[in-house]
């Protein structure tokens, strides 16, 4: 039997959302999944790459963080995605809002694989809606990431 004709188990109209925080301090790692290094073609020119340690250490983080609070079956329904990510505000920063680098697109990325990979969705394709925001806040603060995740078919349009 190959791979592909194994029954997956899922939800398909999961009621409650998933709501949590994952705390890092000082702050959520800045590395993204974008930060790859080119190590070079296959035979057929294919480009291959390959993370970083910064990356795969980060990536190793997250998923620690990120699997306790998987449910016990993937969900199978329109997804929104809700992320505020806040990190350490440097002494010249005058918003809560962060405006440098990293750009939220890159930080999304590595997290929802690390997701993907931990059973939260059968496929990152049933994030219909994300909402997400960079903030910064003082040392006494906390930073991490906030975590919302609510199926769309429960929700008013």
């Amino acid at each position: 039997m190959n791979h592909r004709s194994k029954k997956r188990k899922f939800l398909l109209d999961p009621k409650e959302p998933i709501r949590f925080f994952l705390n890092f301090e000082p702050e959520p790692p800045r590395v993204t999944h974008q930060e790859k290094k080119f190590g070079g073609v296959t035979k057929k020119g294919t480009p291959i790459y390959y993370p970083t340690p910064e990356l795969a250490n980060a990536r190793s983080l997250l998923k620690a963080k990120i699997a306790p609070f998987a449910p016990p079956l993937p969900w199978k329904c329109p997804i929104q995605l809700t992320m505020e990510w806040t990190f350490l505000r440097p002494k010249s920063a005058t918003s809560v809002w962060m405006t440098n680098k990293p750009d939220t697109d890159n930080l999304q990325k590595m997290i929802k694989d690390v997701m993907t990979e931990c059973g939260f969705w059968f496929d990152d394709a049933y994030v219909c809606v994300e909402v997400v925001a960079k903030v910064q806040h003082d040392a006494d603060e906390k930073h991490g990431i906030s975590v919302s995740i609510i199926n769309l078919n429960n929700q008013e349009r």
